[in-house]
This record gives structure tokens, sequence and C-alpha cells, in this order.
């Protein structure tokens, strides 16, 4: 019966939590069209890994993307402000692009689906003022399809 009561226990913590987050996202100012990510991590083992085991819940921004196909080619427009070209790490595999910025105020961690698979060779990136512009070319086994 104790393990009832301690799972029980667990599911009102769990509760309490995902209340406490659905208020703190209807007291910010974010427009109800815009989607928000909540991740949220349990310490199950708290004598492995330093905590109390608590219920920890964070939210993440999602990252603001836009994906433009021509004949040739696939874009990626991607807005990470704050961010420096030297801190972005890029990583693709055929259609997913993943990206990971760092900077001592935030990080950015994202996979983004593309509408075609990609040629990683050839790949090209710029940010500036905030806007992070990657051109990929297609990759020949999608043209042929």
């Amino acid at each position: 019966m104790k393990k009832i009561t301690d799972f029980d226990e667990f599911l009102k913590q769990l509760e309490d939590a995902l209340d406490n987050i659905m208020q703190e996202i209807d007291e910010a100012d974010i427009p109800e069209n815009m989607p928000v990510n909540i991740n949220i991590s349990i310490n199950l083992f708290p004598v492995m890994i330093p905590g109390d085991g608590d219920i920890c819940a964070q939210k993440y921004p999602k990252t603001p993307v836009d994906i433009l196909e021509t004949d040739e080619k696939v874009h990626a427009i991607i807005g990470i402000p704050g961010m420096e070209l030297k801190n972005v790490k890029l990583a693709g595999s055929g259609r997913l692009l993943e990206i990971i910025a760092d900077n001592p105020e935030k990080s950015v961690i994202d996979s983004i689906e593309l509408p075609a698979r990609v040629n990683k060779t050839g790949m090209k990136a710029a940010l500036k003022n905030g806007i992070l512009e990657i051109v990929f070319n297609k990759s020949r086994r999608y043209s042929d399809r």
C-alpha cells in the first residue's frame, strides 16, 4: 500500500507543477497563436544524481523558423537573436537540421524538419542581426524521384 501512496503523492506533485506552469503561461505576455514548449524532467534517482528529487519544469520558447524551397535549394531562415556565428553548431542528415547555439544569456537547441533531402556539402550559413540563413543544395537522389 505504501507504493500506491507514494505514487499518488507523485501524481499530486506533477499536477501541481503543471498547474503552476499553466498559470505562468497565462500571466506571461505570450500571443495565443504562439506555441509554447514545456520540458519536464523528474529526478527519479536522487541518490545517484545531485538534487532533492523534486519535479522541475522549465519552458523554452519555440525558435522562429521559415523554410523556403526552390527547384535546387532549400533555404532555412532562423531567428536566434544575440548569437554569433562562431557559437552556432549545425548538424544535418537527410531531411533534419539540428541547431545548437549558446551564449552566456541563453541556449538554443532545436531540430527542424526540412521539406527535401539536402546535401551538407556546399551548405552556406550566414548570421546577421540575429537572423541565421542556411542554404542547402537539394540531394540528387531527391531530384531523381
